[in-house]
């Protein structure tokens, strides 16, 4: 068993082989690293839809009403339309 090992471990082509076997996992380790960065930082960000909302609101008087008229219809037609449940 030990002279297999001996020419295993000096077989050039044997050990270029793992070499790239190693240098594909590490290049697929890192990978997942980068990705899995990323998506750590993006749970980190705020999501703008309300900044937004209220930079809106804050330039246009009549928003808040118009959202409120808005808001009103759709849960009347809501109340008004029981059969169209599901």
């Amino acid at each position: 068993m030990g002279n297999n090992l001996s020419c295993i471990s000096h077989n050039p082509k044997l050990i270029l082989m793992k070499n790239k076997n190693l240098t594909l996992i590490a290049v697929g380790l890192a990978s997942l690293m980068v990705l899995e960065s990323k998506n750590v930082n993006a749970q980190h960000e705020k999501c703008a839809t309300m900044s937004n909302w209220e930079n809106h609101a804050a330039h246009d008087e009549g928003s808040e009403a118009r959202m409120q008229a808005v808001e009103a219809q759709t849960q009347n037609w809501i109340s008004q339309n029981v059969t169209f449940r599901y």
